[in-house]
């Protein structure tokens, strides 16, 4: 089989004659953007409740703007410079009144992928139809929603978005022109989006050492390498694994991975083994074209395979160190990225069935078509993170600059990370970068008050001091006083017939709660039976 047997094979056999078949052809390729942009919308409306959780904070509050050393710390061994450069300019835009242009990049950057695997399909022969429907169907992933609502993820997709920008540029034959010079420039921005983008690289090697040779292929990766090896020593080291996964475990994580994928892709067994077949037929047929073969398509596997080593590396380990039963080949963003990376090997096995017999194509669609429902269900029911309401009761409580600035709110801990501090909260609410809470209930604002005004601290009493309790005990503390306690507690805090809704600290966390404002009410209730007062 031959690369012009693939390339020729841009319409369906089933089309009724030439001239019908490259209309029909002609009217995909207009309609095909189309489609996605109607995708787009529906994304944006699948994840119009989404708002900043967990690693936004870090971004937003943690990283003063201008600043080189934000846009090179790390972030948990990843250079996001992209990320923190978004974020930057839309805070000083629209604050946190809307999480839209914050999440709009993040599905544009998921469309463009869906856009450009299309395009690296038919590069390599897949005809047009085939193409274009495992592209719509990456584009309705809906098992990969971290990297389609949050916005965050434009660290990875990015990575995935200009990897495969870069791989289309290197990807040809020929001596070094003007066009390498601007895939290494993709290439460097591509480091600056996250870790996903050495698998993007290592890939694009690959494909470069193949088809243009070693010299070719090592100015390139040694160039990018030494930039990233540079930035991982100045600003990474020691963000590494304490332990790293085991050979076995690292193995069986790149096979579960890529079903887990295929499973959420057709999101049934059978469907699933449909894709696993196709995709091992793609493989073949990368070895079968004689003349020419499709280098980007085998990058792209190579790449999946030092993607999912690279996890399996860095995470496996400490789960298999602590007996936990996580299991990442479920996580939504690796799944995501697997997608992208596999689809175009399956689209090739589609391809090459389909030149055998058009009706041969037709399972793995059938597959992808039943899974969308699914997709789509799971991109609606996700869990959705971020609490808008609670921040703005927080920024704008009437204690906010009574307690120190460096002061982390214990309800911040609901958000996901302790970057939020008092000091920026205020910061936020008097520059105007966060609205006003609407009519606060009694509730809400004295859980916003006793958020700001205990703090958890790491004092240790001696447990003979201590006295254990069953029933609810209330005390009356002022400023800078404080309880020592063992086991775990809730903390209520009361003003008349309202109180606040009660917050759990557990004495792994510290034994003192200090009172920063005051004086306060509170309730205090054990929650289990160690649970003692000192």
């Amino acid at each position: 089989m031959t690369t012009s047997d693939l390339a020729g094979a841009t319409t369906s056999d089933l089309d009724a004659s030439g001239a019908s078949g490259w209309d029909a052809d002609r009217a995909l390729s207009w309609a095909f953007p189309v489609l996605l942009a109607g995708v787009g919308v529906l994304l944006l409306w699948y994840g119009e409740r989404q708002w900043f959780f967990l690693d936004e904070w870090s971004v937003l509050t943690d990283r003063p703007m201008p600043s080189l050393d934000s846009l090179l710390r790390s972030h948990n061994g990843h250079w996001i410079a992209l990320n923190v450069v978004a974020y930057k300019f839309n805070f000083w835009l629209f604050g946190l009144h809307t999480y839209l242009p914050y999440q709009l990049p993040t599905v544009l950057l998921h469309l463009g992928i869906a856009f450009l695997l299309r395009r690296t399909m038919m590069r390599y022969g897949v005809r047009n139809w085939i193409a274009s429907f495992l592209a719509l169907a990456f584009a309705l992933f809906g098992t990969g929603f971290e990297n389609i609502v949050s916005a965050f993820q434009i660290s990875l997709n990015g990575s995935v978005f200009l990897g495969l920008i870069y791989l289309e540029l290197v990807d040809r034959d020929g001596p070094w022109t003007r066009r390498d010079g601007w895939a290494m420039a993709v290439g460097f921005l591509c480091l600056t989006t996250s870790g996903v983008a050495i698998p993007m690289i290592a890939g694009a090697t690959v494909a470069m050492l193949l088809r243009r040779g070693p010299v070719i292929a090592a100015t390139h990766a040694v160039s990018l390498a030494a930039i990233y090896i540079g930035w991982y020593l100045a600003y990474a080291t020691g963000t590494g694994p304490e332990q790293a996964g085991s050979p076995g475990g690292v193995a069986n994580f790149v096979a579960e991975l890529g079903a887990a994928t295929a499973d959420g892709l057709a999101q049934y067994a059978a469907g699933a083994a449909v894709l696993i077949v196709v995709f091992a037929v793609g493989l073949y047929a990368i070895g079968d074209i004689e003349d020419d073969r499709p280098h980007g398509v085998l990058a792209l596997v190579a790449a999946y395979v030092t993607f999912a080593v690279l996890i399996g590396y860095s995470r496996i380990g400490e789960i298999e160190a602590a007996g936990a039963e996580l299991d990442l080949s479920n996580s939504s963003r690796y799944r995501h990225v697997t997608a992208a990376l596999l689809l175009p090997t399956v689209g090739l096995g589609a391809e090459w069935l389909a030149r055998r017999a058009a009706v041969l194509a037709l399972p793995v669609l059938g597959a992808l078509v039943i899974g969308i429902p699914g997709n789509l269900e799971t991109l609606d029911d996700r869990l959705v993170l971020g609490n808008e309401r609670q921040i703005a009761l927080l920024a704008y409580s009437e204690v906010i600059n009574d307690v120190p600035p460096g002061h982390r709110p214990v309800s911040a801990g609901i958000l996901g990370r302790q970057d939020i501090t008092a000091g920026w909260l205020a910061g936020a609410a008097v520059s105007g970068k966060i609205d006003p809470p609407a009519d606060p209930t009694p509730t809400e604002r004295l859980t916003a008050i006793a958020a700001l005004s205990v703090e958890q601290t790491s004092a240790f009493p001696r447990s003979d001091a201590c006295t254990a309790f069953t029933g609810a005990v209330r005390r009356t503390l002022d400023r800078q006083t404080g309880i020592l306690f063992t086991g775990s507690i809730r903390v209520r805090l009361n003003e008349g017939d309202a109180s606040s809704t009660p917050a759990r600290f557990d004495e792994r966390n510290g034994r003192q709660l200090l009172i920063l404002s005051g004086p306060l009410d509170l309730t205090i209730p054990p929650v289990n039976d160690s649970a003692a007062l000192c």
